[in-house]
């Protein structure tokens, strides 16, 4: 949809002119009544997301109910709300109204507030704002209606509608958007504008279709190109025939989105066929390339231990030599000596010469020891 911030003023005052007629075939549109300053405000508590002959009817009610205001100030807010009738939110409504009262006694002792007529605009605001009673509607109802000024007091039901027509942006404030409208309501259009929106937005039949709790904008906005074809339609189908249509008009889109093409789906269906035929081979492997595998894988650990082996051949075979050229050295020794050391023989066994040698060694010691005996007997 498209955004109600590129709408030009032209296009709104033109959608403003369409509507007028429409709206006024379906109810009248009288002009706001005059009241002092204090009443203007209780007028604008009633009035607010209400018909303005509704209000007008309760609000002449209330006045009937009570001798003066004071009475009313006292009274109760039950007692207030019946009075009000059947109005929308009456117990808020009639909370505001004694609270209203209550902030102008308490100020003043008295219920007269007409010096708010000599006050400049600004101070006129600062002045309504202590009101912690009044809505922002209200101050904005009174500050036009008893000093003109260039405002447009919308309420949250006026609000909703303008959305829905694409003249506001969801998430707008009221006074954002009425001072983005100064430009396309005048100020001496701004009452009959007012009043034409209020009809349109509480209206019994159509008035649910603009919530946006029971029906949520988007957050795009709506565009104002559409909005009479869509107020036509909304008028002949009732809201919630209308918004069940709508959602079937935007149901196919969001389902067809999330469908992929045609040629994503055929190169998905490619894609496993082709990882597969690459997978076979590694799977269903032949049983004759088992056996080669092992013959293969069994080679290199014969060499290893074959070269193991021969290196402790080797390592031996140095150890037989260091030994051999030790045990000559000290057979020699032992042979010129007397006696031999009990050192040299533990020397001799740690050696362990090898097995022909040692027993030649061991004989030639064992005879020098016996001729060492016999000449000793001699």
């Amino acid at each position: 949809m498209a955004s109600a911030v590129r709408t030009k003023t032209a296009d709104k005052q033109a959608l403003l002119k369409k509507l007028h007629p429409v709206v006024k075939k379906l109810h009248k549109l009288p002009s706001s009544p005059e009241f002092p300053v204090l009443e203007t405000m209780l007028f604008a508590v009633c009035l607010e997301d209400s018909p303005i002959e509704e209000s007008q009817a309760a609000y002449e009610q209330l006045r009937a109910a009570f001798t003066d205001l004071n009475e009313a100030r006292v009274s109760s807010v039950t007692e207030l709300q019946e009075a009000l009738g059947s109005l929308h939110n009456s117990e808020w409504k009639a909370y505001r109204y004694k609270g209203v009262l209550q902030h102008v006694f308490d100020k003043n002792y008295t219920f007269e507030f007409e010096g708010l007529k000599k006050r400049t605009l600004e101070l006129a605001q600062k002045q309504l704002v202590k009101i912690k009673s009044a809505t922002p509607f209200v101050r904005t109802y009174t500050l036009h209606a008893v000093l003109g000024a260039h405002v447009i007091p919308l309420d949250e039901s006026s609000i909703h509608t303008l959305v829905w027509l694409g003249l506001a942006m969801p998430g707008q404030s009221a006074d954002e958007i009425s001072e983005s409208l100064k430009t396309t309501v005048k100020k001496a259009e701004v009452d009959s504008f007012c009043g034409m929106i209020r009809a349109l937005a509480t209206d019994s039949n159509l008035r649910s279709a603009f919530n946006k709790e029971a029906y949520p904008h988007p957050p795009e906005g709506f565009d104002a190109g559409t909005a009479m074809e869509r107020l036509a339609e909304l008028m002949k189908l009732g809201p919630a025939a209308y918004w069940e249509k709508l959602k079937k008009q935007t149901e196919p889109k969001a389902k067809g989105g999330s469908k992929p093409p045609k040629s994503e789906e055929k190169a998905t269906e490619v894609a496993p066929e082709t990882s597969s035929k690459t997978k076979k081979p590694k799977v269903d492997k032949p049983s004759d390339d088992k056996p080669v595998a092992k013959k293969v894988s069994k080679p290199p650990k014969e060499s290893t231990e074959k070269g193991a082996t021969s290196k402790a051949v080797s390592s031996t075979a140095k150890k037989t030599e260091k030994t051999e050229k030790a045990e000559k050295t000290p057979s020699t020794k032992a042979a010129s000596k007397a006696a031999p050391d009990k050192k040299s023989t533990k020397a001799s066994s740690s050696a362990k010469p090898a097995k022909g040698e040692g027993k030649s060694a061991a004989a030639k010691s064992k005879s020098a020891a016996a001729k060492k005996t016999g000449r000793a007997k001699s």
